[in-house]
């Protein structure tokens, strides 16, 4: 079926009531608005209705901005380009909260993967050396009660070189 052949205002007024009456909408169906046919609304006015319906919506921050997204991109071929750029000026400001969310969403992965990085770089460098993974912690607690190299050396299998470094 043609998207101009979908009655949009219909759909509209089913969407808002569903949203009143709480239940569940069609997120599809929202962001496809300004594609669908109207006697009541041109293309940008139900692209301005559709987002301020995500704008009022109870969903996560980031599911959020996927559908601001989604709703530019389809309604990029129907609405003003114009008025697509005032929609985004309008969204990053109103929505900064959720671009610093999603920064410090980065920060945060990055700071993940850089202490998983740094943990096998670890053990590599362990391994290259000959030192299993809590080995060397053993031989420094040895070192401090006063054992001797070539004991800790034996218990431990941390190299001579490596403990004499150590203490």
């Amino acid at each position: 079926m043609e998207c101009s052949k979908i009655d949009a205002d219909a759909l509209l007024a089913k969407l808002k009531a569903n949203i009143e009456e709480g239940r569940e909408i069609n997120e599809l169906e929202l962001i496809y608005l300004p594609l669908f046919g109207s006697k009541e609304f041109s293309p940008t006015e139900l692209f301005k209705e559709s987002t301020a319906i995500i704008k009022d919506l109870n969903i996560e921050d980031e599911r959020r901005m996927k559908l601001f997204a989604l709703s530019v991109v389809l309604a990029g071929k129907v609405v003003d380009k114009a008025q697509l750029e005032l929609f985004w000026e309008e969204v990053k400001l109103m929505n900064n909260v959720i671009l610093e969310y999603a920064e410090e969403r980065g920060i945060k992965l990055g700071e993940e993967r850089g202490m998983k990085l740094g943990e096998e770089r670890g053990i590599k460098l362990g391994e290259e050396r000959g030192i299993k993974l809590g080995e060397e912690e053993t031989a420094r607690r040895m070192l401090a009660k006063g054992y001797d190299l070539e004991e800790i050396a034996e218990v431990t299998g941390v190299s001579l070189e490596r403990l004499r470094e150590m203490a």
